[in-house]
């Protein structure tokens, strides 16, 4: 019985990780994607604002 609720806690655990790992990664990728799509966006702006 102790085997089974320590490779219960075991699962959970590296379940927990493996979650907080990609949520992680998927904010990380988010983040990314907006300050890049920010920067073009502010990019585009002067070249329209100097043109």
């Amino acid at each position: 019985m102790r085997f089974f609720a320590f490779a219960f806690a075991f699962a959970f655990a590296f379940a927990f990780a493996f979650a907080f790992a990609f949520a992680f990664a998927f904010a990380f990728a988010f983040a990314f994607c907006f300050s890049l799509l920010l920067a073009s966006a502010i990019c585009l702006l002067l070249s329209l604002a100097s043109a």
